[in-house]
């Protein structure tokens, strides 16, 4: 509408209200990302897909789960510092291991919260403000068959990986030339395998990297 010049500007506005429902529901709706007839039908839920990824990683890169805790913690110290995160308080390694295991290794702390939250952008053809004015490069899509058995790998989210060829592709840029990224990471494990699964890190660097960054 705005680039056919029926409006000036426009606000896009999304919302997500995971509080609507308990959890039993919660993990039936969730569960529906799956390939609910042969995974979601039998119980299989997001988190024990994340389970079964965090433990093909640890034993393909040699790593115990101690070495991946790193990931929470990082993230908690992150938000201790953001007057606008959700959890303002950092996590010690002895927090994160006395948590509760959700789906072996998963524990409490590599779970985001199921909260309520919202996105809007505003999109105009010509700039309110000069202050105001992001410029859009490049944009990707990737899509990946969910059902496990299908995977070549469990350790790559190739989905990731194509999203980002064709956003730099139209951008032109190269993957040194990106400064700062922001990841999905419901589960610590899914955080880890964007990284790497962008070009960012090496595959099975991103405890380490994150062990040694400041």
């Amino acid at each position: 509408m705005v680039r056919a010049g029926i409006y000036d500007c426009v606000a896009v506005v999304g919302v997500e209200k995971m509080h609507d429902v308990v959890n039993v529901k919660l993990n039936k709706a969730l569960s529906t990302i799956t390939d609910y007839e042969y995974e979601g039908f039998f119980g299989v839920t997001p988190a024990a897909q994340a389970a079964m990824a965090m433990k093909e990683y640890m034993i393909k890169y040699g790593y115990d789960y101690e070495d991946l805790a790193i990931w929470p913690i990082k993230m908690h110290e992150r938000g201790s510092k953001n007057p606008l995160a959700y959890m303002k308080k950092q996590a010690s390694l002895k927090d994160v291991l006395e948590s509760e295991v959700v789906a072996d290794p998963l524990r409490l702390y590599d779970v985001a919260p199921a909260v309520d939250g919202s996105a809007a952008v505003v999109l105009c053809n010509k700039p309110i403000r000069s202050d105001a004015v992001i410029r859009i490069d490049g944009i990707g899509v990737g899509a990946y068959g969910t059902y496990l058995g299908q995977r070549d790998s469990l350790t790559e989210l190739y989905s990731v990986r194509d999203a980002t060829n064709m956003a730099l592709r139209m951008a032109h840029a190269s993957v040194n030339e990106i400064n700062l990224v922001e990841v999905h990471d419901t589960y610590s494990i899914l955080g880890m395998l964007a990284l790497e699964s962008m070009g960012l890190v090496r595959p099975g660097e991103t405890p380490r990297l994150l062990s040694t960054a400041p």
